[in-house]
This record gives C-alpha cells, sequence and structure tokens, in this order.
C-alpha cells in the first residue's frame, strides 16, 4: 500500500512538510503558530477571516503542551488563492493543533494539506468548520500526497465539516498536467483514529488509501451521515484507484448513509493482520460502486485478512445496491476466523453486478448472513443478479444519479475529463449557470 511517512516536529525556523524543509515565511508571520506550552492563537474572531500568500511558503499550527490554532470564531475563514501547503500538527505532549472556523470554510488553492499528530502526541491534529467545508489542492507532487491525514499519536486527526465537504484533491489540474491527487486518511503505524468525516461529501481525487493502523484504537474513517459522492479520475498514465485495509489492529471504513463512487482504477478492500482488523466499504442506503478500468482479472479485489474477524466487505441492507466493473471482481478468503470476502445488501435481497465481457464473474449465494456466521465466507450476500454494465451507466434508467451541483462553488472553467477509453464533453451556460462534466452518466458538477 502506497505510504507517506511521518514528518519530523516543526520548527519555527524551518518547517518540514513532506519530509522537504521549507523557509519560514514573511509574507504572513502571524499566521504561523509555533510550538506553545501556552495556549497561542492567530486572527481574531471576524465575520469573514481571509488569509493568502504566495508561492511555496508553508504555514502552520504546530502544538507541544499547549494549543496552537488558526481559528475565527466568529464566522468564515478563507485560505487564498496561489497558497503554500498547510501544516497542522501536535507534535508532542497533551496539547492540540487546530484550524478551525466557527462558520464555512474554504482553502482555495493550497498545494497541500497535512493533518497529522506525531508518536509522541496525545493531543489532537483538526481542521473543521462549523458549517460547510471547501478543501482544493494544487499540486501535492513535493509532499507525496495532496491531503493526508494521520494520528501517529494517541490522539486523533480530523478533518471534517458539520454541513457539506468537497475536496478536490490537485483537481482539475492533475488532468491538465502532472499532479500528485492523493489522499492518505491513516497509517500503517498510527496509533490513534484518524478520519475525514461531514453529512454530505463531494470527493475528486487520483486516489484514496484508507489505512488501519497499529492499534485497535487506529481506525480510519472517510464518514459521511448524508450523501457520499467520489469521483477518481487520472490521466492513464498515472495509477489510481481506492484502497481500503486493515491494519496490524485499526480498522478501515467507508460509512456514509447514500454511497455512489465511479472509480477509474481499481477498488481494493483488504482485511488486516490483527483481531477487528476489518475494512469496509458500507453505506446504510443505496449503493452504487462503478470501476471503469483497467480492465483486470481484479479491477475489484476484496480479500480477507488473518487476523480474525478482519473481514472485508462492500455492502448496504438497502435493496438498491449495485457494483460494475469493465474488468473482473475477485473475491479471496481471509486465513482468520470470520475473515469473509463478500458483497451483497443482505439475505433477502437481490444484488445488481456486471463485469467486462473478457470476464468470468461467478459466485456463491450466501444463504446465511456472514456477519454472524462464524466461519469463513466468501460470496454474495445473498442473491446476486449479473447484468450489463451499460445498464449500471445509463443516464436515464441507471443508478449513477445526476446531481444538481457543488454544494460549493469554485471558478473553475473549460475543464475536460478524459477517461481511458472516454472523452466527455464540457457544457456551459451563462457566466452565472454551472458548468456539468458528463462522465459515464454521471453529472460532475463544477461551478464556473
Amino acid at each position: 500500500l502506497p505510504t507517506a511517512p511521518p514528518l519530523a516536529p516543526p520548527s519555527p525556523a524551518a518547517v518540514p512538510i513532506g519530509g522537504v524543509l521549507q523557509p519560514p515565511t514573511a509574507q504572513l508571520p502571524s499566521v504561523v503558530v509555533p510550538d506553545h506550552s501556552a495556549p497561542a492563537t492567530a486572527a481574531a474572531p471576524a465575520a469573514t477571516q481571509s488569509l493568502a500568500t504566495t508561492g511555496a511558503s508553508p504555514q502552520q499550527a504546530t502544538a507541544g503542551s499547549g494549543i496552537a490554532q488558526i481559528a475565527n470564531t466568529g464566522g468564515d475563514q478563507t485560505f487564498g488563492a496561489a497558497f503554500g501547503p498547510v501544516q497542522v500538527q501536535a507534535s508532542g505532549g497533551s496539547g492540540s493543533a487546530k484550524i478551525a472556523a466557527s462558520g464555512s470554510q474554504t482553502f482555495t488553492a493550497v498545494r497541500a494539506l497535512e493533518v497529522t499528530t506525531l508518536s509522541a502526541a496525545t493531543g489532537n491534529a483538526e481542521v473543521t468548520a462549523g458549517v460547510d467545508q471547501s478543501i482544493h489542492t494544487t499540486d501535492g507532487t513535493p509532499y507525496g500526497f495532496s491531503l493526508k491525514v494521520a494520528a501517529f499519536g494517541t490522539g486523533s486527526a480530523k478533518v471534517g465539516a458539520v454541513g457539506n465537504q468537497l475536496i478536490e484533491a490537485d483537481y482539475p489540474e492533475l488532468m491538465q498536467a502532472v499532479r500528485d491527487g492523493r489522499i492518505f486518511i491513516g497509517d500503517a503505524t498510527a496509533l490513534g483514529p484518524s478520519v475525514i468525516k461531514a453529512t454530505n461529501q463531494d470527493i475528486f481525487a487520483r486516489s484514496i488509501t484508507i489505512q488501519g493502523g497499529s492499534t485497535g484504537a487506529a481506525t480510519a474513517k472517510l464518514d459521511s451521515s448524508g450523501n457520499q459522492t467520489i469521483s477518481i479520475l487520472t490521466p492513464s498514465t498515472l495509477p489510481s484507484g481506492i484502497t481500503v485495509a486493515g491494519g496490524a489492529g485499526g480498522s478501515a471504513s467507508l460509512d456514509p448513509v447514500v454511497q455512489t463512487i465511479l472509480s477509474n482504477g481499481p477498488v481494493q478492500v483488504l482485511g488486516g493482520s490483527g483481531s477487528n482488523a476489518f475494512a469496509l466499504i458500507q453505506s446504510s442506503g443505496p449503493q452504487t460502486i462503478v470501476v471503469t478500468g483497467p480492465a483486470t482479472p481484479d479491477s475489484v479485489l476484496i480479500q480477507g485478512g488473518s487476523g480474525n474477524n478482519a473481514y472485508a466487505a462492500i455492502t448496504t441492507p438497502d435493496p438498491a445496491m449495485a457494483l460494475g466493473t469493465s474488468g473482473g471482481i475477485s473475491l479471496v478468503g481471509g486465513t482468520g476466523a470470520n475473515a469473509d470476502a463478500v458483497f451483497g445488501n443482505g439475505v433477502v435481497n437481490i444484488v445488481n453486478f456486471a463485469c467486462g465481457t473478457a470476464f468470468t464473474c461467478t459466485f456463491t449465494n450466501l444463504s446465511v448472513d456472514p456477519f454472524l456466521n462464524p466461519g469463513g465466507d466468501v460470496g454474495i450476500a445473498n442473491n446476486g443478479l449479473l447484468v450489463p454494465l451499460a445498464s449500471l451507466l445509463s443516464p436515464t434508467s441507471g443508478p449513477i444519479p445526476v446531481q444538481a451541483g457543488n454544494p460549493l462553488p469554485f471558478d473553475f472553467s473549460n475543464v475536460l475529463v478524459t477517461l481511458r477509453g472516454q472523452t466527455d464533453q464540457v457544457l456551459q451556460g451563462d457566466a452565472e449557470q454551472e458548468m456539468l462534466v458528463m462522465l459515464l452518466g454521471r453529472r460532475l458538477p463544477l461551478c464556473r
């Protein structure tokens, strides 16, 4: 699994971001909040707090035994265009590092965003919004990630919003030039929980890795209490996809109400080596997952782990479930007790699934709920129905929804999205109207 290495503690003299030392910023010295033993805050409450700089200069909030924060308790918060990388890090002791807004929070065009706790820290690292949150990174290539949220210490690492959340990891830039575009949640060596969460989520990235950690507390989650829509896009020369993997102790999961995933790269769900280190892509409502390529036997791989109850699953209790790929679906049982490899929506529902014409997808229909059965189950829970892939992609009859627009506006225009074997047209209206990119039946919203 791709893993971004933990960083050394930053200092006021030099700030390590992704292992690369950057000079301290001179543009906004009040924004840099270094390691403090007492509470420290940058900027006073305001109706709108705007922070802007240029170039590669990093901005940091780094906590030791106290609290370091860039906060606006009186309204919205904006990190302006051409911003350098942003680092929020609890480096040691019980102190927490935070970037927070009581209103909406917008990272307009930062190079990368890192929210971490180091192994010696018991405090938390957080980027949070009291209303909506929008994060647009532009080039994480120098740092080895575009967005990283990982609790290497026993505290938590979190990016979250009470309302809607829009994350664009080097998008649309990655479709126009070489960019990183990767999102990491958790790490195999993590000791605490790592999470990105909101009510409704709309996420664009080249890849997403959700990795459980080394202890039972080190869970990794991409969590939504409403609709979760994920688009994985990449030029054909760059690898992409979604990996959800349990660790030596911690589980990994995606857990919204309504879930739509469209991936131009493989989807892997891998149980871990520890007890209860399960890996799970689930929703409590309708679930649609389509992998457009590459067409390999393991375009969708669901594999149980070596730990007890280290199962791997794509599941929902809702009757509306669809799983499709241009390649194959591979189910591999684990070696641990109850290390299932299953997909499905319960023992009474029919699951629509599709594979590429060059692949044979034949699975056992499980008559007993695999999560209640102590044995290792491999198959569909419960009744699978093989359907043509086109039936899952139709803009009129398929389950891929047509969206009305982004929860938050951005000024991206003239964007052409190209998938492997698919060229999509950009639809433009008046300057005030939304741009919609038609992508295999799903309209990906971009606002002018």
